[in-house]
């Protein structure tokens, strides 16, 4: 009964050892899955960061680009005796009652002339 007892005592320790040593398995396993999910998603940050900063220079440069043709349009405009470019509202980009408004306007002052 003792001898019985006492190896009912070791199957218990010896699961319960085969329990820990199960439980460290799957930490590893995860600890790796985890680690590898981390290491793509640095991977893709500094991506998206090296996409950012290719973006801000191409931006940076038709930012240049289109300052440098307003300034020589300016000067062009100048060249010709005018001081500013003639107001020209954006019509295309213009609410329909924008439209509407600025017609009407233009009908009035047709009709003083």
């Amino acid at each position: 009964m003792i001898e019985e007892l006492g190896n009912a005592l070791k199957k218990i320790l010896y699961a319960g050892a085969g329990i820990v040593d199960i439980g460290l398995e799957q930490a590893e396993k995860l600890g790796k899955t985890l680690l590898k999910q981390g290491e793509a998603l640095a991977k893709r940050g500094e991506d998206a960061v090296n996409r950012g900063k290719v973006l801000n220079e191409e931006l940076k440069r038709d930012m240049e680009k289109a300052a440098e043709e307003a300034k020589e349009q300016h000067e062009s405009y100048r060249s010709e005796g005018q001081e500013e470019a003639p107001d020209m509202p954006d019509v295309e980009h213009m609410t329909p009652e924008a439209r509407k408004a600025l017609l009407e306007k233009l009908k009035a002052l047709e009709e003083e002339a």
